[in-house]
């Protein structure tokens, strides 16, 4: 062999690594470029496109998955997965699953929230939600459209469907396999699963919503949450954002609380503790649970608490949640303040509390729905002893009446 043909074969070598080398580098999908929002085809319906929104353009998070994009916040435990693209100033809170199948993704838009353990699946067809949207805490989104300026409640499920602009879904409501026309209101726990009941939705002006939701206070907050929680963690690192850490300073609450933790707590994997937060002894506290008053403050959990996997606890602005001893609060269960509860209390799978008094002994059923009137003072009143049944959806005193009758 030749001296020409010894430095050829190193030459080669280099090339053909270099070569494999770029190839499995690319961070970027495929299809990224190629003016569709998901699919390999023009046939899909979410075809909501940023320059449509007037964005600049959505930010791709996949992949290398890290905390601050820009002027927007993720939440280090949320977890993502295939092509997923997120908007400005949006906050993405801890423990949600954001997941698209190979030739859909996931897009957000602009100043758009998603709260603890909320779900979005693009596994048929792309999810696309628009801009000043809230995802709040457990909702489900899969294979479906939402729009601008929409507000979704807790433990609410959108599965295949359009949600157009302004509309209003309220907690543990059911949306399935149907367009919900513009500034349509969805009621607490209501299904609708045909195109006639959608299209018969009374429309958001035709509803006091002063009395379920502030939706324009709601994007506020989270909006400035985004930038607030991008200070924390420039300023105090990784470990202030991530499991057991502060609150971050916002305009309606200057103070920085660490949590307190009372003697023989287990605090199990990925649980997130936020702020004024205090746990009582001797209690338990499940994975992918969140106890986060970076809102609203504090949130008291009294002494031998059993909070099983993913409950969410939190409190709008002004308000507190303040529970006794003996809490059971069963998987994906929300607990929100204002919220007052007494001793022995069991909360089911999937079940909502939201402002309400209640009193001891009280069993709330899975995927009950108890959620008071908006108002200073107006807490619904829950007696000692009342069983709440299964799905049971109460929000009055008219509805609690009817439980015994």
């Amino acid at each position: 062999m030749t001296r020409k043909t010894n430095m050829l074969l190193p030459i080669f070598l280099i090339a053909l690594v270099l070569a494999l080398a770029g190839a499995c580098g690319q961070d970027e999908p495929q299809e990224k470029n190629n003016g569709k929002v998901g699919g390999s085809d023009g046939s899909q319906k979410n075809t909501r496109t940023a320059s449509a929104r007037g964005s600049g353009g959505p930010t791709y998070i996949g992949r290398k998955p890290k905390v601050v994009y820009g002027t927007s916040f993720v939440g280090p435990l949320t977890e993502i997965f295939g092509n997923v693209y997120i908007g400005q100033k949006d906050f993405i809170a801890s423990n949600s699953v954001i997941r698209a199948a190979p030739g859909n993704k996931v897009e957000l838009g602009d100043e758009s929230n998603v709260q603890d353990n909320v779900t979005m699946r693009a596994y048929q067809d792309s999810v696309v939600v628009g801009d000043r949207t809230s995802l709040t805490h457990h909702v489900v989104v899969e294979d479906s459209d939402v729009g601008d300026f929409v507000f979704v409640g807790y433990n609410a499920e959108i599965d295949d469907s359009e949600v157009g602009d302004g509309a209003f879904i309220y907690h543990g409501a059911r949306i399935d396999g149907v367009k919900i026309p513009e500034k349509s209101f969805v009621g607490p726990g209501e299904v609708v699963s045909d195109q006639r009941t959608a299209d018969a939705l009374p429309k958001t002006g035709e509803v006091d919503l002063a009395k379920y939701y502030d939706r324009k206070e709601q994007i506020d907050t989270n909006r400035e949450f985004a930038k607030a929680y991008i200070d924390l963690y420039e300023k105090e690192g990784y470990d202030a954002v991530v499991e057991v850490g502060p609150n971050p300073k916002t305009s309606w609450n200057s103070r920085r609380v660490e949590p307190e933790i009372g003697e023989n707590v287990e605090l199990q994997a990925f649980s997130r503790v936020t702020g004024d937060v205090k746990i009582g002894d001797s209690s338990s506290v499940g994975r992918r649970t969140a106890l986060r008053a970076d809102e609203g403050d504090p949130i008291s959990v009294g002494p031998g608490a059993a909070i099983d996997d993913r409950v969410s606890l939190h409190a709008t602005r002004g308000s507190a949640v303040e529970i006794g001893k003996f809490l059971v609060a069963s998987d994906d269960g929300v607990l929100h303040g204002p919220l007052k509860m007494g001793e022995r209390d069991f909360v089911g799978e999937n079940a909502v509390v939201f402002r309400a008094r209640v009193g001891d002994d009280v069993q709330i059923g899975e995927g009950a729905i108890v959620a008071g009137p908006a108002g200073e003072g107006s807490l619904l009143e829950i007696p000692d002893g009342t069983l709440v049944p299964a799905d049971a959806v109460v929000t009055s005193e008219k509805d609690l009446k009817a439980l015994t009758d």
